[in-house]
């Protein structure tokens, strides 16, 4: 085990004077902002309680539009007072209809939650769960590249050989490579978690006062959401691992995991909605990689009960079980895979990566 962290601490000496890692943090700084200030917009611009939302004739071509608040107290009732009579006897009966509808508390209640819809992603300290997620969606992407040239460099550069010529295993090669992307993955969570984190803090603090805002939730539902994440990215790592063993290649591999990863994309959204009524099928999504991760990120339904309730909640015990075990599948096979063929394949001269 210390050769294996003595390992990866000289990978991560190499890995930082590289320009790909750091590159790569820019998406993954911005996109999180992006979403949760389109998501604060969006929070400000529904529209308010009193905002117009009711119409009526008052003529062949004009219609007069009213507010709920103003149904309430009495403004329609003058208004409409003034029409003619075929149209007020229409507007009577459609405010009579609306009230036995109910249509202003649906209105109300439709404006509440999509207040508290929109609020969950910049509230702090719920905001930092969500942002981890939807960080979590570009990095798997990153990382796979990451992971691709950090193994197809070496062959790539011919380095293995010397590596392998210290008396280092190859299994230490392997593992310390592994461990690093794991650590490199944290930390880029991590550091994104901060500007997020501010973000989150002001936003709130321009949110128009008086409105609805979702439960900030508890810290320890970003600590769950923070496990959560860094453990999806692992069968990533270890899909990249294998491709470029397999292929000896940092670009093919790269185009390899690439393709599977947008294959079971157009699985998922053409054959899932074609089956969607045939259950077997639905249950064979469940056990692909992208519906395991995603299911054990975003599961069903949209709130948490309780102190910790989140935009992604954590409450599904059965659902998340099972992706665990999924995830964990794909993880060990891809794994495996990568390092027996690791073991058995001769390590080459430089080559072109």
């Amino acid at each position: 085990m210390g050769q294996v962290l003595r390992l990866t601490r000289w990978e991560w000496f190499k890995l930082r004077r590289r320009w790909m890692p750091w590159i790569l943090l820019i998406p993954l700084l911005l996109i999180p902002q992006i979403w949760l200030w389109a998501e604060f917009f969006a929070y400000r611009n529904i529209n308010d309680y009193d905002a117009p939302g009711i119409y009526f004739r008052a003529g062949e071509n004009a219609s007069l539009s009213f507010s709920c608040a103003e149904l309430d107290d009495g403004t329609v009732a003058d208004r409409l007072a003034t029409l003619p009579e075929e149209y007020r006897q229409e507007g009577m009966e459609g405010v009579a209809r609306m009230r036995e509808l109910e249509v202003c508390e649906e209105q109300f209640a439709d404006q509440v939650r999509a207040r508290e819809w929109h609020s969950q992603v910049f509230v702090f300290p719920v905001s930092l769960a969500n942002g981890l997620v939807i960080t979590h969606f570009i990095a798997f992407f990153l990382m796979t590249f990451l992971a691709s040239s950090l193994l197809g460099s070496e062959y790539g550069l011919g380095t293995l050989r010397h590596v392998l010529a210290g008396g280092v295993s190859r299994l230490q090669v392997l593992a310390s490579k592994a461990v690093l992307l794991v650590l490199v993955s944290s930390a880029a969570f991590l550091v994104v978690s901060i500007p997020v984190g501010v973000s989150s803090v002001i936003a709130t603090a321009l949110a128009p006062e008086g409105r609805e805002l979702a439960d900030p939730g508890g810290w320890s539902t970003v600590v769950v959401m923070f496990g959560k994440v860094v453990y999806g990215i692992v069968p990533y790592i270890a899909l990249a691992f294998f491709l470029t063993v397999l292929t000896r290649s940092t670009g093919l591999s790269i185009s390899l995991a690439i393709g599977y990863i947008f294959s079971e994309a157009i699985i998922i959204s053409f054959l899932g909605h074609r089956f969607e009524d045939y259950g077997w099928f639905q249950r064979l999504l469940d056990f692909m990689l992208g519906p395991a991760v995603s299911g054990w990120l975003v599961e069903e339904g949209l709130r948490a009960s309780g102190e910790d309730a989140a935009f992604f909640p954590l409450d599904k015990a059965q659902s998340s079980i099972r992706a665990f075990l999924v995830i964990l599948a794909y993880t060990a096979a891809l794994g495996g895979a990568a390092l027996r063929l690791f073991l058995r394949r001769d390590v080459t001269s430089a080559r072109s990566a």
